[in-house]
């Protein structure tokens, strides 16, 4: 994924105006640790024993930031290791690629690229993901508007569920308000469609095709002072020509950072969802692929102080919740952190 994240990246430079001519600022990122797991192997009911896990988490960022444009990519690649617990260990690479660039009179050209790979479970929830887009903004003091268009692709590798390997394409017209400074009101309206070219071996009822269609709302406040704090709220309709494929689904997120004394800093994350199927039919699979498609619910928090030099020591503590339903049992999970990091870039 190294040479895959350098070819982007000359590809996103030549793209972008003036983003060639940037000049480049390179920083890394190390964290090493172990924890424990409340459910190491995601297994759905009853409580599991809590089992021990080492971890090593590394990142590679290059900006490259012009009078008129920029660009960002990101490598990171984090393992999960469980001695003597089988089908536990993880392994996942991510590579994000962000690049804009101003043309006169308000407009900005917007390019972005993410892919993702997970090794899970012993091949139970191997995934990969791609998804690009591709934007045009107009800037009027303290209003924007944007129209996206992109496509996206979702596989999973595990035999039993690759009928839900899915792809297509969305849009999206999303608007900005700063009524305040450091403060913004963002709204957005999407359209999105899968196909699943895979789905008759799943031998379903119904069609031996499915094409799924979705309409999104988001809307989301910011602030950026001496608390960092966002607060959000989406909503998605899928349409489905499979049956049990339809559903509805709320998803509220919530997150903040603060110093504290000490010279601590608090980070949390929370995202709660409520979905609606209609015809449970394919529940069991959906929970399955909860985790891949972030649809969990979450509750995260990271308590990081700086120790001497570029190094410093993070306590995280998460929960993770996929409802069940009808002859499907939830699955909960609590995964608490004890690591060291290394931080190095421009200033080291």
């Amino acid at each position: 994924m190294l040479r895959a994240a350098v070819a982007l990246a000359s590809l996103l430079a030549l793209a972008l105006p003036g983003a060639a001519r940037a000049a480049p600022a390179l920083d890394l990122w190390m964290e090493a640790g172990a924890g424990a797991d409340g459910n190491p192997g995601r297994v759905p009911g009853a409580a599991q024993e809590p089992r021990g896990f080492t971890m090593l988490i590394g990142r590679v960022r290059l900006r490259l930031d012009g009078d008129a444009a920029g660009a960002t990519v990101k490598l990171t690649e984090a393992a999960r290791l469980y001695p003597g617990v089988r089908g536990a260990d993880v392994l996942v690479s991510r590579l994000d690629l962000v690049g804009h660039a101003a043309l006169g009179g308000g407009l900005v050209a917007g390019l972005s690229f993410l892919a993702t790979d997970s090794s899970d479970r012993e091949g139970l929830l191997d995934r990969h993901s791609l998804r690009g887009e591709g934007s045009m903004g107009m800037r009027r003091g303290r209003l924007e508007g944007t129209l996206a268009g992109g496509w996206w692709l979702f596989t999973p590798r595990e035999r039993s569920l690759r009928p839900f390997r899915s792809g297509g394409p969305e849009g999206w017209l999303r608007s900005s308000w700063a009524p305040f400074e450091g403060q913004q009101l963002a709204a957005a309206l999407g359209f999105s469609q899968a196909a699943f070219p895979g789905w008759e071996a799943l031998g379903a009822p119904g069609a031996p095709a499915r094409t799924d269609r979705a309409r999104h709302l988001a809307a989301e406040w910011s602030w950026r002072g001496p608390v960092l704090a966002t607060l959000g709220w989406g909503f998605t309709q899928n349409g489905s020509s499979a049956p049990g494929g339809d559903f509805t689904r709320h998803q509220f997120t919530a997150s903040g950072a603060f110093r504290l004394p000490l010279d601590l800093t608090l980070a949390a994350r929370l995202a709660l969802q409520w979905s609606s199927y209609p015809d449970p039919l394919l529940l069991a699979a959906q929970q399955r692929l909860a985790e891949g498609q972030e649809s969990l619910d979450a509750g995260e928090a990271r308590l990081t102080r700086r120790l001497a030099g570029l190094l410093e020591a993070t306590l995280s503590l998460a929960w993770y919740r996929a409802k069940g339903g009808t002859g499907v049992p939830g699955l909960e999970r609590a995964v608490a952190t004890l690591a060291l990091g290394w931080r190095g870039g421009p200033d080291w």
